[in-house]
């Protein structure tokens, strides 16, 4: 009997309850989820920098410019970039 099994049937039991607790994730938005985030200020010629990376940010209707708001930069799985203030920006 190898060090595996012995320790498998020593200590293995079975669950106390064999349905599966597995859950479907619905509507949730794992792409928005599933991402690193951090809060910047965004600088006087519309861009934000994470690292050494500068994002510039579109103009904005009613807005002259971003300038001293504070975002939200999302760095996602795939390695894009994505910048929200609220729900959007």
């Amino acid at each position: 009997m190898t060090p595996l099994t012995q320790y498998n049937a020593t200590f293995s039991h079975p669950p106390r309850d064999p349905a599966s607790a597995w859950v479907a994730v619905g509507d949730a938005d794992l792409e928005q989820i599933l991402c690193q985030e951090e809060a910047r200020v965004v600088g006087p010629d519309n861009v934000v920098a994470l690292g050494a990376i500068a994002l510039q940010i579109a103009k904005q209707p009613g807005r002259r410019t971003c300038t001293g708001l504070t975002v939200t930069v999302r760095r996602h799985l795939d390695g894009t970039h994505t910048i929200w203030r609220g729900g959007t920006l």
